[in-house]
């Protein structure tokens, strides 16, 4: 079972929201990446963000999403879904983060696979995650 998290905070560090869930009948790692950002963004845009950074410790992603040229390969299709909700953003960037950086998605992508649909929580966290978010040494509110 595949799964996803997210969490969005603004400029000051502060929660906004995180989202966790399943992605159904997903082939291998490299569409999973991609769905799961593909997730993130539309949340993001259903939240009424403006300015968003998304983050992400699968380079490649991030790469063929930053590249100016179309791309060919078995994933290009879902990274043009990802450059399109992007340009609905005032600004919507790609980085890449070492797996270590993106614990919170990790851990809310963990509690996604004991969901039985997507959940989100607005200006806190679940529980399960809280300690993930004091190591990443930002302000929270607990559900």
């Amino acid at each position: 079972m595949i799964c996803f998290g997210a969490i969005a905070r603004d400029s000051n560090g502060e929660v906004l929201g995180a989202i966790a869930g399943r992605l159904e009948r997903v082939s291998d790692s490299f569409t999973a990446e991609c769905l799961a950002a593909l997730k993130a963004i539309t949340w993001a845009r259903d939240m009424c963000f403006r300015n968003i950074v998304l983050e992400g410790d699968a380079l490649t992603i991030i790469r063929k999403v930053n590249a100016p040229t179309i791309n060919l390969s078995p994933i290009g299709p879902y990274t043009v879904e990802l450059k399109f909700p992007g340009s609905l953003f005032v600004s919507c960037l790609f980085i890449h983060v070492l797996k270590d950086g993106n614990e919170i998605a990790h851990a809310l992508a963990t509690l996604g696979s004991s969901l039985s649909e997507d959940m989100v929580w607005i200006e806190e966290v679940p529980v399960s995650i809280v300690d993930v978010l004091q190591k990443d040494c930002n302000t929270f509110q607990v559900q």
